[in-house]
């Protein structure tokens, strides 16, 4: 129940224009949903700094056609 009450709270809040400023987990699917810009920009400076997507595999904001 906590769980459910968590996510319909962050969701609400999203809705509402809350800003997550360190989104992780549950937070971060809300949070980037709303900001396609950012995960581009994000995607284009972890392929420049992480080439062969070794590091830090699935802790970002987005998965791309599974590698991350």
């Amino acid at each position: 129940k906590a769980l459910e009450l968590f996510k319909e709270a962050s969701r609400a809040l999203s809705e509402a224009g809350a800003f997550f400023s360190r989104p992780y987990g549950y937070w971060s699917e809300l949070a980037y949903a709303r900001c396609p810009d950012t995960v581009r920009v994000l995607r284009g400076v972890k392929d420049m700094l992480d080439p062969d997507h070794v590091l830090n595999r699935g802790k970002l904001c987005f998965v791309k056609e599974g590698v991350t």
